[in-house]
């Protein structure tokens, strides 16, 4: 019984490896297809911005549907139909340019595209521990400085005559529930061993305790209770400078926020946005609606560091009457639990005031 086993095990290994090589060479074929999509996508849309009147002669679900049923011919249409659903893999990009001369920029790529290659990006990155990897990437960084009861009160992504989840929040929201205890510490401990390796002043400077006011004059507003529960919006003229209240290292800053995309910023809510890590204490401190960041990601700094100016970018603060203010928030890791844990608008207020110059 055992030898009809494993002859007929034999005998199946070289079917096995055909399909494998017959899957190999259809992925080949879609990493040229894609390119071709690329490139009739990169002319459509030139065409529209000089304002061309011809109609398009490009359609993407076509070309995916033809090419699916073509590829489905190799391997019984089951990998082939996979087609309708590939995304532009990591590193696909730079042969895209390399052959065009043009990229595509990423916030004209179709919505479903980005979210896709995000967060399959985001998982292999928790997959497979790259930690190094991480400050590369906002949504993932967003994920792990997010708490739990945030990410449970993203709107469903649905119409609604109130609020929807917007594409960034979806990504989160997706990738969240992958992020573990132990992810989450030996993010905290390589943060805090890039700041040790900076040594000298700068390490000392991130790790001294000391705090300084965000902002040159503090205005909370009338009532703490209409404010946010676990967040506090300061208000101030546009353009003047925000300073890193704590010291610590930037683990965000993004400048790309555009009206009319979602998906230009970690956060359509917040905009242009800075967070920094405070090792000492282990906390996150988020300063969102900048109108620039002046830090990059892995920036070491002390409380008092200029990061970026008050602006009104994100989707409420950019309407009308909505801006001059930063909205400031502060998340501490609970190790007990693994989560993180917002401080609330009261609390935030007390530090707030505390802080001297």
């Amino acid at each position: 019984m055992v030898r009809e086993r494993s002859e007929s095990l034999v005998g199946r290994a070289p079917e096995k490896r055909n399909i494998d090589a017959q899957i190999e060479e259809l992925e080949k074929e879609k990493r040229v297809l894609l390119r071709e999509i690329a490139k009739l996508e990169a002319a459509e849309w030139k065409r529209k911005e000089e304002g061309e009147r011809q109609p398009p002669i490009f359609s993407r679900r076509k070309f995916l549907k033809g090419a699916a049923i073509a590829a489905g011919t190799v391997v019984g249409g089951v990998a082939g139909a996979g087609l309708l659903k590939t995304k532009l893999s990591p590193g696909e990009g730079d042969e895209i340019e390399e052959k065009t001369g043009e990229l595509p920029p990423q916030e004209k790529l179709p919505p479903d595209w980005t979210i896709e290659n995000n967060i399959e990006e985001c998982e292999r990155i928790i997959k497979e521990e790259r930690y190094e990897e991480i400050l590369k990437n906002p949504y993932l960084v967003s994920a792990l400085f997010y708490s739990g009861e945030y990410v449970e009160e993203i709107p469903a992504f649905q119409p609604s005559p109130k609020m929807l989840q917007t594409n960034p929040e979806k990504i989160i929201k997706k990738i969240y529930p992958l992020i573990t205890k132990k992810f989450r510490e030996n993010f905290i401990s390589v943060l805090k061993e890039t700041i040790r390796k900076e040594g000298g002043q700068k390490s000392e400077t991130a790790n001294s305790g000391r705090e300084s006011p965000p902002l040159d004059s503090l205005h909370i507003g009338a009532s703490l209770e209409k404010n946010h529960p676990n967040a506090i919006d300061l208000f101030i003229e546009e353009g003047s400078p925000v300073y890193s209240m704590s010291g610590g290292i930037v683990v965000l800053a993004e400048n790309g926020w555009k009206e009319d995309d979602d998906l230009s910023t970690s956060s359509a809510r917040g905009g242009n946005t800075v967070i920094v890590f405070n090792p000492r204490d282990e906390t996150f401190y988020r300063y969102a609606h900048l109108e620039k960041t002046v830090v990059a990601p892995g920036t070491v700094l002390g409380s008092g560091s200029v990061i970026g100016a008050v602006g009104h970018s994100g989707v409420n603060a950019s309407k009308p009457g909505h801006g001059k203010h930063v909205h400031f928030e502060i998340n501490r890791y609970d190790r007990a639990s693994g989560k993180m844990a917002p401080i609330n608008v009261f609390e935030l207020a007390r530090k707030l005031k505390g802080v001297k110059k």
